[in-house]
């Protein structure tokens, strides 16, 4: 039970976030649904199912879907159209769900492997995986087996694809190595600015609360106290008992820190040419009572070509043209006197103004 409540987070959801006062905006994000023409739900009409740009589709559209858990509705109904779907979790089989397994993999256009996506390419022992919140059981359980963890840009090495159409991620905080590896290498970050590497990308973010929201938040759940003792007692076991959800963060500003990070990645998103064209909220999670910013969001990006710059009309191979001088402008002939002209320069000297050592113009 302790690890099912690792997704409750995300397990109750609502699409009314103007109801809450929540909306990309306050993610620092620019909702722009016109970016795509048909947007169409993939999967199951709450969590578990994403909406995808069918018109940014290519026909045998390549879509890697990272974070199955028990709902692999969006990866069956991808499959359906055509896809070829590839799907990662490494927790399956330690939550319990080996049937989620067997049942994507008996699909024609699916293929399951039990890796997950991560920052780089490493194997974390028996309990050893760092947790990223939400993570499994926040923080109350541990991988009990060795979970390998690969990049996408290794998996598609070693499935040779070069573009994928449609990358979806939903591993529950771990998304953000998985962005921090992507735009911090130079040469992905340059497919990703030209739509080269990813076309389509489906995230479900996760913030951290403060550390007093977090605590206030797993008391919720234990019967109320009515003593001062039962109350010490119950936040020492909430800080200190092993059986208890951790806080992932030393501090609350530790935590801000780390939000203000995530957003200004999804804000070089929209640099590089994604537009987020479909958000939706988790309003219900157990965390919204006691949150100001909700913790869980959905956010589904198509990458648009930039408008091409003109080009300037100019003959093939000839350089810039020079901009013509204009000719300067001749005044009415006078007859030149020579004694009138020295006349006025001595004139000129006698009142203390030498011309030619000013460096004034000469008189005419």
């Amino acid at each position: 039970a302790a690890m099912k409540v690792s997704l409750a987070l995300c397990i109750a959801w609502a699409h009314s976030a103007a109801a809450q006062g929540t909306t990309a905006a306050d993610l620092g994000l620019r909702l722009r649904p016109s970016a795509c023409v048909r947007a169409q739900r993939f999967g199951h009409a709450g969590d578990g199912g994403w909406d995808v740009c069918v018109d940014a589709l290519r026909p045998d559209a390549v879509v890697y879907s990272a974070g199955t858990f028990n709902d692999p509705s969006f990866d069956v109904a991808m499959a359906a159209v055509g896809c070829q779907v590839w799907a990662f979790d490494p927790t399956l089989e330690q939550q319990g769900f080996g049937e989620t397994a067997v049942g994507l993999s008996s699909h024609p256009n699916v293929t399951f492997r039990a890796v997950g996506l991560g920052g780089r390419d490493m194997v974390h022992p028996s309990g050893t995986a760092p947790w990223q919140y939400p993570g499994l059981g926040y923080g109350r359980s541990a991988n009990s087996k060795p979970w390998e963890l690969r990049t996408v840009d290794g998996l598609m090495n070693e499935l040779n694809h070069s573009t994928l159409d449609v990358l979806k991620i939903d591993i529950e905080g771990g998304e953000w190595p998985v962005l921090e590896h992507i735009l911090s290498n130079a040469e992905l970050r340059t497919r990703l600015g030209k739509g080269k590497l990813v076309r389509q990308l489906l995230l479900e973010i996760h913030l951290l609360p403060g550390r007093d929201e977090f605590l206030k938040w797993v008391a919720l759940s234990a019967p109320p106290l009515s003593t001062g003792l039962h109350r010490f007692l119950q936040k020492f076991w909430l800080e200190h008992s092993p059986s208890a959800p951790k806080f992932p963060m030393t501090s609350t500003q530790a935590a801000a820190d780390a939000n203000a990070h995530a957003l200004g990645m999804l804000a070089q998103l929209e640099t590089l040419g994604f537009a987020l064209f479909s958000y939706n909220l988790n309003a219900n999670g157990p965390l919204a009572a006691v949150t100001q910013l909700p913790t869980c969001h959905e956010l589904a990006f198509v990458w648009l070509p930039r408008p091409a710059q003109p080009a300037p009309n100019r003959t093939p191979g000839a350089g810039p043209k020079a901009a013509p001088v204009p000719k300067p402008t001749k005044g009415p002939k006078r007859a030149h006197d020579p004694k009138a002209a020295w006349a006025s320069a001595k004139g000129a000297r006698r009142g203390g103004v030498d011309r030619r050592r000013s460096g004034a113009s000469p008189v005419r």
